[in-house]
This record gives structure tokens, sequence and C-alpha cells, in this order.
């Protein structure tokens, strides 16, 4: 099994919020197929889209990529949450948090068709809540997160620009 993947993690963005250094993709496969993963995208992380993989030396469009294997995104630790917190989508698309406090999620740089995920972890003393984005819909209703200490939910988000809506559902109680 091999892992391909380039040296920068994260992109750097300057404060106009142009991104100054691209974004990677990670890839990890059980066949020896890929030799070189590049990912181009825009400058702009707002309208960021991987468009572009070199695979075997040869560009091909994403949309026609093939992964056999794992495709990893990597987990970004968002650390002890207190009162407020904005994940911010353009670090990655999993987050992870642990409730320090009541908290007041908030969700920056999404993209059209992507999904998310952010994992809630309670603090030791537990009995914390989330209060969700205006811009997320839940069907039936927006979840009250596990109390328990130490309790861990997974939310999971599909992004569509379209309606500017986060779609979430939720696996709870781990």
């Amino acid at each position: 099994m091999s892992r391909y993947y380039l040296p920068q993690r994260e992109p750097t963005v300057d404060k106009d919020g142009r991104m100054t250094r691209p974004w990677i993709l990670f890839l990890q496969h059980l066949e020896e197929t890929v030799t070189v993963l590049e990912a181009l995208v825009s400058s702009d992380p707002a309208h960021a889209t991987a468009t572009t993989l070199a695979l075997n030396g040869e560009l091909v469009p994403f949309s026609t990529a093939t992964c056999r294997g794992q495709f990893v995104a990597p987990l970004v630790n968002d650390g002890d949450a207190r009162t407020a917190l904005t994940v911010d989508w353009a670090k990655g698309n999993q987050h992870i948090v642990t409730l320090a406090e009541n908290v007041t999620l908030a969700f920056l740089h999404p993209l059209d068709g992507a999904r998310y995920d952010l994992v809630v972890v309670q603090a030791a003393g537990g009995g914390y809540t989330v209060a969700w984005p205006t811009e997320v819909r839940w069907s039936p209703s927006a979840p009250t997160v596990s109390t328990d200490a130490s309790a861990v939910d997974v939310f999971h988000f599909l992004y569509v620009e379209a309606t500017k809506t986060y779609y979430g559902w939720y696996d709870q109680d781990f």
C-alpha cells in the first residue's frame, strides 16, 4: 500500500481571502496506479474546485479520475470550543471539536456539492449544547447533541450552492 501527498497540507490565504498556495488532495490506494497526484484549483477559496489530476504522468479531468482504494481527507482538529466556533471548510472536509462550553457554530467556505463531516465530542464533564448555523436544514428537525460525558456524535452535511443550504444528517451516541 502506498500513500501519495503533496508537501502542503492547507492552503495559505492572503488578507483578501485569496489562496496563495494550492490545496492538496490525499490519496491512499491499494494498486500501484498513481505515480503523481496534483490538484489545480481556483485561487479563490470560496470557489476552489479540483479540475485536473496528474495520474501516471497524464493530466485527466477530475470528473473522470477513478480512485481504487481509499481517498483520505485529513481530520482537522478545532480543539476545545468555547461559546463560538467557526468551522472553516477550506482547511478540510472533516473536522473534530470538543465541547468545553455551550457553542454556537458558524461554517465558512463551502463548495457546491461538497460533503462535510463534523465530529463533536463532549468534554469529560458533558452536558454542553450546540446551536447550528441557520444555513443548515435537518430532516425532520435539528438534532440535540448527546450530553453524556465523553459522548461522540458525527454530523454530515451536503452543501448546495443554489439554495445556499447545508443539508444535514447525523449519527449519535458513540
